[in-house]
């Protein structure tokens, strides 16, 4: 939008040339940013001489010429400040756009490698050969007398495989329950309750995600 200064030598009078004045001022404002600038009228004696009137023009024209320079001067000046303030909100939006798509591709990215661990894990604990040597682990320590819960497919196959690698002395404190849950992986809790293992592929994916995915966060 424009911006458009009048200078006028003195000022209007008569209310209804106000009042006109000041109508078309607001309506000019649609289309441009409209400034009215009055300045005062040189004083002139009751009959002045030509050499007065043209000195009374030349000291108005100077009026004008220095006002005229100042307002330039104003508008050069907030043009400047204008063009930076809209420089540095293209370069704000600029940014927030590309936190948008690093957020967004973030998401993404870990939404995929949440994904694949899930899968990843689930297939690793619905081996049963897997399930028994984690049971190995599980079972030599303070789980002797246990309870092992998990799904009803993977029990004899598990048990034939653990008998393999325990003893029999410590096989017999087992005891094998089938899981009502869908998940694959084992749960061992210990016949006393003094203790309880969740190796679910839920819970495992939950345990290692925070360590697997350090270095998919390096990357943002």
């Amino acid at each position: 939008m424009f911006d458009i200064t009048l200078i006028t030598m003195g000022k209007l009078k008569e209310p209804f040339y106000i009042s006109a004045a000041a109508e078309y001022a607001k309506r000019l404002g649609g289309y441009c940013k409209f400034n009215l600038l009055e300045l005062p009228e040189a004083r002139l004696p009751e009959n002045p001489s030509p050499a007065e009137i043209y000195a009374g023009l030349e000291k108005e024209a100077d009026l004008i010429l220095k006002e005229a320079k100042a307002e330039k001067e104003k508008m050069i000046a907030d043009a400047k400040k204008e063009i930076e303030l809209e420089r540095e909100s293209s370069i704000s939006s600029v940014k927030q756009a590309a936190r948008d798509v690093t957020l967004t591709l973030k998401k993404s990215l870990e939404e995929k490698f949440q994904k694949i661990l899930d899968e990843k894990v689930s297939k690793a604990l619905d081996d049963e050969t897997v399930i028994a040597e984690v049971l190995v682990s599980v079972l030599k320590g303070e789980f002797e007398d246990s309870e092992v819960v998990l799904p009803k497919e993977k029990i004899d196959g598990v048990r034939k495989i653990l008998s393999e690698k325990l003893n029999g002395d410590l096989s017999k404190g087992i005891e094998f329950k089938a899981s009502s849950l869908p998940n694959s992986g084992v749960k061992v809790y210990a016949k006393d309750g003094s203790a309880y293992i969740d190796l679910s592929d839920e819970e495992c994916t939950r345990l290692l995600y925070p360590y697997l995915s350090s270095s998919l966060k390096e990357l943002f």
